[in-house]
């Protein structure tokens, strides 16, 4: 990946995340979070449908499931 694309990237990612911010501004903290089958979740980033589909997802004896943390520093 160039330094270009890297930027570009970083870019799209760091304008998202001022949508977002800016939305979250307008929202009472009620509103801010998201209950779903009794837990919270960030509603500025969750979305009930996006649980639901989830639900419904099968998954196949050759799938992979990365869980880490983000990159940080």
């Amino acid at each position: 990946m160039s330094e270009t694309e890297t930027k570009t990237k970083r870019e799209k990612f760091l304008a998202e995340m001022q949508k977002v911010a800016a939305e979250a501004s307008k929202k009472t903290p009620g509103e801010l979070v998201l209950n779903y089958k009794g837990v919270l979740y960030p509603s500025t980033i969750c979305s009930i449908e996006t649980f639901q589909a989830l639900e419904s997802l099968e998954a196949r004896e050759d799938d992979v499931i990365i869980v880490t943390y983000p990159k940080c520093g």
